[in-house]
Parts: structure tokens; sequence; C-alpha cells
């Protein structure tokens, strides 16, 4: 299957934060399929692959991306058989009215059901522009209350309903892109130094890290239990669009994957993934942070007693929206680069 094949089926599988069971499988399911390694789960829905165990002394590698994804959970059905609503992570609420939703059932049948966000047109409310909070939202299944009320359990996730697909030039719009194309690329890094494996010196694992659209705190259980040396997280960062193009840092498609540059991140790792670059022919950008990066390296760099910890960003479009734009170049220029470091650190053997 081939990397743009699998970027679509990832982002068709539900996952949002706290329920990222059926991304999981999918993900678990081809690292079985490839012979990445064994393959684990954990209570936090977490999918850890060792490519190679790693022995006394040696470094150990933790390759990681985020399975989750933004969306809704259901709180109540009012009267009318509409499902009351919060969000469950960074929803862009100006693209939610009238758009297409599934809710993932768990009443009676447990099955997804097709839904709407409801919206009032503006000549009937009288309103010009204002938006209702996230919260404030509610979904129409087409049902009564009662039979709402028979299917629909309180925390059932709701996730946006439209289908990948690919615009010209090779781009590929999807909703969560953020961060299944990180998933993809983690995935693509640990087919890479599989094909080395018994030429690696150091330990190699990969993980599938739930909920960090609301915490990171299954990254954080994944790290602390891994115990890695050395890692790097795979995220998106904004790329630039018409009406943000002149600002700094604002990264591009199609040039390559954006290196992370922060207090948390390891100078050392920065620097050598740098040279790295230059080495394999790898473009990349860099994103320059003053403080936290706002992605899980920040739970995996303070983890037990410190890792080593660097930040690879795939530069994406309209983020946190069901549309979200990536070139698989860049995903496939950061699934190189991490498998560049893994074998330099390797080579290098230095825990």
């Amino acid at each position: 299957m081939e990397l743009i094949q699998r970027m679509m089926a990832l982002t068709g599988a539900a996952g949002v934060s706290g329920e990222e069971n059926q991304a999981g499988a999918l993900l678990a399911g081809w690292c079985r399929e490839m012979k990445l390694g064994e393959v684990t789960t954990d209570p936090f829905h977490n999918v850890f692959c060792t490519v190679r165990p790693s022995a006394p002394g040696e470094p150990h590698l933790l390759l990681q991306a985020h399975l989750d994804e933004i969306g809704f959970m259901v709180t109540d059905v009012d009267e009318d058989g509409l499902l009351q609503v919060t969000p469950c992570g960074g929803l862009d609420r100006r693209l939610l009215l009238a758009s297409p939703v599934v809710v993932w059932a768990s009443g009676e049948e447990s099955r997804p059901i097709p839904g709407v966000v409801c919206y009032c047109p503006p000549v009937l409310s009288g309103e010009t522009g204002a938006l209702p909070k996230a919260d404030e939202m509610k979904i129409d299944i087409g049902f009564s209350r009662e039979q709402a009320q028979r299917l629909v359990m309180p925390g059932d996730r709701v996730t946006a309903d439209i289908q990948p697909a690919e615009l010209e030039n090779g781009l590929i719009t999807a909703k969560s892109l953020d961060n299944r194309c990180g998933c993809a690329a983690v995935l693509r890094a640990g087919e890479l130094l599989a094909q080395e494996r018994d030429r690696l010196r150091c330990g190699v694992t990969l993980l599938f890290g739930a909920m960090e659209e609301v915490g990171s705190q299954g990254t954080q259980v994944g790290a602390y239990a891994l115990a890695p040396t050395h890692a790097i997280a795979v995220d998106v960062s904004f790329a630039a669009t018409h009406d943000m193009s002149g600002e700094k840092y604002i990264g591009k498609l199609e040039q390559g994957p954006m290196l992370g540059y922060s207090p948390v991140l390891s100078r050392e790792m920065y620097r050598d993934l740098e040279t790295l670059s230059e080495q394999e022919g790898i473009s990349i950008q860099k994103e320059i942070m003053g403080g936290g990066t706002g992605t899980d390296a920040d739970s995996i760099a303070v983890s037990r007693c410190g890792v080593k910890t660097g930040l690879l960003s795939i530069p994406q479009r309209y983020m946190h929206t069901p549309v979200e734009v990536v070139s698989p170049a860049d995903v496939e220029d950061t699934a190189r680069l991490m498998a560049a470091y893994g074998r330099y650190l390797s080579e290098k053997g230095e825990a």
C-alpha cells in the first residue's frame, strides 16, 4: 500500500480523543502486516511497535505521532431529538454550521449514524455573522427524542463526515490529517529502519499516542513506559495561505518538514537533524519557538529524568478544519529524515 493510500485510509478511521480504537487498530494491523516488530497497546489506546529492542547501554530512539483527532462528545438529547454536544479538542467552529457529521453511537445498536450540525439561515434568525459557541451547537440525526436516547449515549463521539480527495499537484485534503499524516510518516520511517534492522545498534520504537488534542496524556504515559534516550515527535504546523503568507515562521507546502527549535527541544538533536538533512538532500524549514512547542514533544522531553527530543512538523493548510491540506512529499521527507537519524544514532552508539 502506498503512502497516499495509507494517509487516506487513516483519515477515514474514527479516533476522537479518548476513543482512538479504530485508528489504532488500523495502525497496529499495518505494523503486523509489514512485519515491523512486536505490537502492543495499553489502557490509554496507545499503540507501540518495537522495531528493534535496545540492548543494555545502547541508545533507544522513540518515533512518535499522535493518532487522535478533534471532534464532539454528546452531552444530552433535547426535547426535539437534537443532540447537545461539547467540543473535544480545538474545533474551528466557523466551518461547523450545516456540516455533515457521523455520530458513533453506542446505545442499543453500536453503529455510525449520519447527522448534520444544525443551522438557522440569517433570513430567519436576523443575525449577520454571529456564531454560536461550539458547546451551543446541536446535531440533527433525524430521530425523535425517544429514538435518539435509545441509540445515542452521553460521551459518544462525533466526527466530521467528509471524504478525502487528491487535489492537483499531488496534494491531499481530508479531515484529521492532523495528525494522521504524522502517523503515516512514523509508520514509513519504521518501515525504512526495519529494512536495516540487523545492522542497527540502537533500539527503535514507534509510538502512536492518544489524547494529544486534550492534553497529551497518552504520550505522557507511553514515553514514561518506554524510557527512551532520544525521541523525535511528528506533528503538523501552519503552512502559508493567501491571507497569512507574509507572517514570520509560516511554513510552505512541498518544501520539506519544519524542524523545531525550542528551549524544550534538544539543541544537539536539531543540529544533528540539520546536518543529516543536508547529507540526505532533504529540504527543511526552520520553526523557531521561544517556549513550549504545543505538541507531544513537550511531554516526551520531560518524561522520567528527561529525554533528548526533536520535533519535525509537516506543513499543513487549514488546521483543525474538515479540509486540511498537506503534501505527501513532505510526509515522505519527514520519514526519510527520521530514518536517517536512526541510522546516525546507531552508528554513533552513545546513549
